[in-house]
């Protein structure tokens, strides 16, 4: 009898974890997925080695927790096909959502194929930093090091935007209320500033706000929020209050329909 209480027993903790996976595994299929372009070691920590990445010693980065709550985040090494043609790669084709964070300088068909993936209705969170202060292990030049200086210039100027930056503006940290184009309570650091390029050839109806700290553009189908700072995003920010609403906020916002 014992043995028999036993064994009912462990096959009903046996079946408990089996549902309690298939939930689990259920939630993250019915999470959007969240592509992501980033230098910031929002997915992959900042370590000296492939070993050290993968030994997973470090703690996960507080965005990429905050992520994963609504999201099933993709990392995306490139967006043009194999053949650099301009066409979206087939990840990217594949999403409908990407947070573009600060990313390394992209070539020319990657900035391609993303203008055109906006067309056919993706929607974009785009952080431009011209001054980013998040702290780094590695020295200028290093591969491994966060951009230090955002290279989205030429996609910028398509959509009629320039990315400007004031050296003798206040330094240091501070909170900003934003109004619309979106509402939301962020820390910046050294941001930059969205103007008009005057380009009359433009492809995108954009919408700047917050004394060009933001623009919300209309490309084609698509939109993409742009924020001309990333500090929201550094690891500093971990334990600060409201960051992650701050976060939320910009996400919801950029992909709002």
């Amino acid at each position: 009898m014992l043995r028999s209480k036993l064994a009912l027993g462990m096959l009903a903790m046996l079946c408990a974890g089996s549902a309690a996976a298939w939930l689990l595994a259920r939630g993250a299929e019915d999470k959007p997925s969240l592509g992501l372009v980033t230098s910031l070691p929002v997915y992959w920590p900042e370590e000296g080695s492939i070993e050290d990445m993968l030994s997973g010693d470090s703690p996960p980065h507080w965005v990429r927790t905050e992520l994963e709550v609504g999201y099933r985040l993709v990392p995306l090494d490139v967006l043009s096909d194999e053949m650099g043609n301009g066409t979206p790669s087939p990840a990217l084709e594949k999403l409908d959502l990407l947070l573009l964070a600060q990313p390394h300088a992209l070539p020319p068909a990657d900035l391609v194929a993303l203008d055109s993936w906006l067309r056919e209705g993706g929607r974009a969170l785009i952080l431009s930093d011209p001054m980013l202060t998040e702290h780094s292990h590695f020295a200028l030049g290093d591969r491994r090091r966060p951009q230090d200086i955002a290279m989205l210039d030429p996609l910028l100027a398509r959509w009629g935007l320039s990315l400007q930056f004031d050296p003798d503006q206040q330094t240091g940290v501070r909170t900003v209320m934003l109004a619309a184009p979106v509402e939301a309570r962020i820390v910046v650091e050294l941001p930059g500033k969205l103007i008009d390029a005057k380009n009359p050839e433009k492809a995108a109806n954009c919408a700047i706000g917050n004394d060009g700290l933001v623009a919300l553009c209309q490309i084609g189908k698509g939109q993409a929020l742009i924020l001309a700072d990333a500090a929201l995003l550094q690891v500093e920010r971990a334990e600060e209050s409201g960051h992650s609403e701050g976060l939320e906020a910009l996400l919801d916002s950029a992909f709002a329909q």
